[in-house]
């Protein structure tokens, strides 16, 4: 287990900030030859000097050059060509696993090492800003999500919006790699006279 490396995170605000602002923005473009492709691109007209400041620094932490306004978004663990965003994201059993450190991992489940320890060393802070899933003996109350596993609960409690659009995107993803077959589609029966 890793914590994420604190630019990322830094660049992660920001641009959220900026994305709120309208000053950034993602479309995906038809190409003729490469089938669909993913583009971002930063807005400089009618942006406020502080939003301007954070597009720059957005820039500045993901090595972007700061007279470009385009991007084409690329899969890729090293920087691409001139003109290209390149992205190296985790796999979907990465992404679980970063999502279960931050589990509150019942004491007894330690010490029989069915479940190892996650970012304890963090500070409660920090804990508190990021995803957090509970563990208890009692059922939830106010859970948004819950499962009993191993004569414990684990929820994520429903005013704990962080972690509830963190769900969310998991479930999303999942929802984005999910290798379909040939799916059947609606019939739709028309009955003729």
């Amino acid at each position: 287990m890793r914590e994420a490396d604190p630019d990322f995170i830094r660049a992660l605000q920001l641009l959220r900030e900026v994305q709120v602002a309208g000053a950034v923005g993602l479309r995906v473009e038809q190409d003729k030859a490469n089938g669909s492709t993913g583009v971002l691109f930063f807005r400089r007209d009618d942006v406020s000097a502080d939003i301007a400041a954070k597009a720059a620094e957005v820039r500045r932490l993901l090595k972007m050059p700061a007279d470009q306004q385009k991007f084409t978004l690329t899969y890729s663990p090293v920087r691409g060509g001139e003109g290209e965003l390149a992205v190296n994201s985790r796999s979907m059993l990465q992404i679980m696993g970063a999502f279960a450190s931050y589990l509150d991992a019942p004491e007894e489940h330690l010490l029989d090492h069915s479940a190892i320890p996650g970012f304890e060393h963090m500070s409660q802070e920090v804990r508190q800003s990021v995803v957090r899933i509970r563990s208890g003996k009692d059922k939830p109350e106010h859970a948004f999500a819950a499962v009993r596993y191993r004569d414990y609960w684990f929820w994520i409690d429903d005013g704990d919006w962080q972690t509830k659009r963190a769900l969310t995107a998991v479930m999303f993803f999942f929802t984005l790699s999910a290798s379909g077959g040939t799916e059947q589609l609606p019939l739709i029966t028309i009955p003729a006279q």
